[in-house]
């Protein structure tokens, strides 16, 4: 009987880390330091959000919404962001250190993302801007 329900436990834990993964989340183990514990959990979400939108944006693309991006998204990272049961927090001097894996919603990131209106990205591609012609109408 308690082989059984540690199976049924088992199984139950795989189907919700499978369900999680194909539900669009990613999960990282990371490590943050901060004042205070709650100073560290947060800067270890904000890490797990700028890892996650790495993958979704150019380094220069989240310079150039940096403003957009942390009023949209990192002020708001509780609501992307759950942190794992396996958080390790230690003290470090003054400061507090902490390890553990956190989870980012793929899925709501990318929507909020979506309605926001971001400075796109230049591209390599993209022809340069044809200069005006003189007054006159003929080219220089």
């Amino acid at each position: 009987m308690k082989s059984s329900l540690s199976n049924g436990l088992l199984v139950a834990a795989l189907a919700m880390a499978i369900h999680g993964s194909a539900m669009g989340m990613s999960s990282y183990e990371l490590e943050a330091m901060g004042r205070d514990e709650a100073a560290a959990l947060g800067n270890l979400k904000m890490a797990a959000l700028r890892e996650q939108l790495g993958k979704s944006l150019a380094q220069d693309e989240i310079k150039k919404n940096a403003k957009i991006l942390r009023n949209s998204v990192f002020l708001k990272k509780d609501d992307f962001v759950t942190s794992g049961p396996d958080l390790v927090f230690t003290k470090e001097g003054k400061r507090t250190k902490v390890h553990g894996t956190v989870t980012v919603d793929d899925e709501k990131l990318m929507s909020v993302l979506g309605g926001l209106k971001l400075h796109p990205k230049p591209t390599a591609s993209a022809p340069a801007p044809a200069a005006p012609a003189p007054a006159g109408g003929q080219p220089a």
